[in-house]
């Protein structure tokens, strides 16, 4: 959503340092990784070389990562991670996965809320693992468990949105709106983490085609991963 400001401001603006604070509590109650830059208000040369610097822990463990070109890499520099590889052949993710934000957990109704519905422990009712886009601390890292309420009067029948739940249980990718991305092996592994509306999903056309109760919806779910998991199998 700010991907026209940061563009606007990689135009018109010199930016002199980005910061990038990994699981650093810069204010308490923000669950995200906060980026800090420096500006200054002159247009920026064609060759000039924005500073960026890597945060981890605590203030004191400062990293200096690689500088991008501003001219070149626009917005981008607000980026932690950019790829400067140009990839020939590339199968997107998308045509393999379907992706999509996962589960929105509160009532519309104003009945209850996200967090009355986790609990730090399993419950006769908080049977689902599950974990929120801060609990993706590093590549592949969780750094807590808790667990969701389900089966019962509220959840999942009304909560405001709760994607497709049957594909929480397959194997998928995961990862944070601002946070990592990690691999979840699937209820069968021991795995199939719950996650709300803070964390993407990508889960293979092929279990998707699995749900077969998607044939009986109007919006062509079921036919639409019946095309892609052949072209899987292609």
């Amino acid at each position: 959503y700010a991907e026209l400001l940061r563009e606007y401001i990689a135009e018109n603006l010199t930016i002199k340092q980005v910061d990038f604070f990994n699981n650093v509590k810069i204010f308490s109650d923000a669950v995200v990784n906060n980026t800090i830059f420096i500006l200054e208000n002159t247009v920026p040369e064609n060759n000039y070389q924005v500073k960026r610097f890597l945060h981890n822990g605590l203030f004191t463990e400062i990293q200096e990562i690689n500088s991008l070109n501003q001219y070149e890499y626009k917005g981008k520099v607000f980026r932690q991670f950019v790829v400067n590889d140009n990839f020939a052949d590339v199968t997107y993710l998308e045509d393999i996965c379907y992706c999509s934000k996962a589960m929105v957990l509160h009532s519309e109704s104003g009945e209850f809320k996200k967090d009355d519905l986790i609990s730090q422990v399993e419950t006769n009712i908080h049977i689902h693992k599950y974990i929120d886009g801060e609990n993706l601390v590093r590549e592949f890292t969780i750094d807590k468990i808790r667990y969701l309420e389900w089966g019962t009067s509220r959840v999942p029948n009304n909560i405001s949105r709760a994607t497709i739940p049957e594909l929480y249980n397959y194997p998928k990718i995961l990862f944070g709106m601002t946070s990592f991305p990690t691999y979840d092996r699937g209820i069968d592994e021991r795995d199939g983490f719950y996650v709300p509306d803070s964390v993407r999903i990508c889960v293979r056309w092929d279990d998707v085609y699995k749900v077969r109760r998607l044939e009986k919806e109007k919006r062509q779910m079921y036919e639409l991963s019946k095309k892609r998991q052949k072209l899987l199998g292609d």
